[in-house]
């Protein structure tokens, strides 16, 4: 896609240890940032608080020796956490992240039309998308595609990072954006 969207990489540890090459490539990429999804893609509320610590860190300390980068964002699998999650990934200075549009990629018997559908109607300003490009997203790139057009060129949002989202937040209301989480 030539378009240069922006977007940010929730990548476990596991899948960093398979994907060597990818994640150079997504590492090259200057407007894409990369945050961390545990080791091994864990329901962390199953866990107790050393192996949720253990579970975030993992992922945190293979993406800082291997390849040089300091996570800062922590996005649960599943979405699924409980109070432990949230203060385990503030003690170790990453910030907690959720979404609140589903892309439903993964779902192999969701037709490309019904999940365009889907997106564009729950899609406003300061929307988080979650989207799969680990092989398990069914039509995501030709959903990004689609949803392109209506997004971006119909209703002028703004694809950003989830830390530029962040940032907007922060020093005041956001403009239009939106950001595609992977």
């Amino acid at each position: 896609m030539a378009r240069h969207i922006p977007a940010t990489f929730f990548l476990s540890g596991r899948w960093m240890e398979k994907h060597d090459a990818e994640v150079r490539a997504l590492l090259a990429v200057p407007y894409f940032e990369i945050g961390t999804h545990g080791q091994v893609h864990d329901h962390l509320p199953l866990l107790d608080d050393d192996r949720q610590r253990a579970e975030m860190q993992e992922a945190v300390t293979l993406l800082e020796t291997r390849y040089g980068r300091h996570a800062t964002l922590f996005r649960p699998p599943y979405g699924e956490y409980n109070d432990a999650t949230v203060e385990i990934a503030r003690a170790l200075g990453l910030r907690f992240i959720l979404w609140n549009v589903v892309s439903g990629d993964p779902d192999p018997s969701l037709p490309l039309a019904r999940m365009v559908e889907r997106i564009k109607a729950a899609t406003r300003n300061g929307s988080v998308i979650v989207f799969h490009a680990n092989g398990k997203g069914r039509h995501t790139k030709e959903a990004v595609e689609e949803i392109y057009q209506d997004l971006v060129l119909d209703r002028g949002l703004q694809p950003v990072t989830v830390s530029t989202l962040l940032n907007q937040c922060r020093t005041g209301p956001p403009r239009d954006i939106i950001h595609p989480i992977h």
